[in-house]
């Protein structure tokens, strides 16, 4: 299962330049990658010159020498299906605001950078979400990540002391049950 973005660069008011990314489109992995990593007008064209991606990841090129392919991924280098596996036809493409937010492209997550800042939209079964900054998004999903850790380690201690807090109504076991096997 994959979760399907696009990364792109806003040209003018209503012209981005942009490419598929097949993995990993979700807020906590893309997201945080772009702002880490490509967080300059001069890094995100390389990484747009590129064309599509199968997996993006800290890094554009490997290292001298490596024997980087799309099978054989070095660590941490973006793939790429032009440059790694040798697909035509995966340039990077020119499209209006449109287009890219089409809710019928089965994409996920849209980013777009523009005047040095990350912006992101979501595209679900409501449609698309518009165009928001990334930066705050990425705070409140790790805090949000952060709390769902902290609630699961709470959980798990009272359960594997047989203490179960969060029973449900319906269940007469703990509602954890991959870490409680005491009560299967």
């Amino acid at each position: 299962m994959s979760t399907r973005s696009y990364i792109a660069e806003k040209i003018d008011e209503n012209t981005y330049r942009g490419v598929y990314c097949h993995y990993d489109g979700y807020l906590e992995y893309n997201g945080r990658m772009l702002l880490d990593h490509y967080n300059t007008a001069e890094r995100v064209k390389k990484l747009l010159d590129l064309g599509c991606i199968s997996s993006l990841h800290e890094k554009l090129e490997p290292d001298a020498g490596s024997h980087h392919c799309f099978d054989t991924p070095d660590r941490d280098v973006t793939v790429f299906y032009g440059r790694d596996r040798g697909e035509k036809g995966q340039e990077a493409f020119i499209c209006t605001k449109e287009q890219l937010t089409d809710p019928h492209s089965w994409i996920n997550f849209i980013y777009v950078f523009d005047n040095g800042t990350w912006y992101y939209g979501e595209i679900d079964h409501d449609g698309f979400s518009e165009f928001q900054p990334l930066s705050p998004a990425i705070v409140i999903t790790n805090i949000i990540v952060c709390l769902n850790t902290a609630f699961n380690c709470i959980r798990n201690y009272f359960c594997r002391a047989g203490i179960d807090l969060f029973r449900r109504k319906d269940h007469d076991t703990c509602t954890n049950h991959y870490y409680c096997k005491q009560h299967e």
